[in-house]
């Protein structure tokens, strides 16, 4: 299937970078909103995103590190 380009995306490439912004916010839940809305963008409309990659790729493999706050350990019996 071949995405076709859309009036729309002219729009969108114009405000994409404040789409992601909330990228590097301290909450964890509005960072993983963020960062589906960038995973949404970047299958299927990449040419949205395309330019911002040099800015938002470090910031994105910064959230791929374990954070050891965020796991569970589980005792099993």
């Amino acid at each position: 299937m071949c995405v076709q380009p859309q009036a729309i995306d002219s729009l969108l490439r114009g405000c994409m970078s404040e789409l992601l912004v909330p990228l590097r916010d301290e909450a964890l839940c509005v960072r993983r909103v963020a960062l589906v809305a960038f995973n949404s963008a970047a299958h299927n409309k990449p040419s949205l995103v395309r330019d911002l990659l040099p800015a938002l790729l470090p910031t994105i493999y910064e959230e791929t590190k374990v954070k050891f706050q965020l796991t569970k350990l589980w005792e099993k019996n």
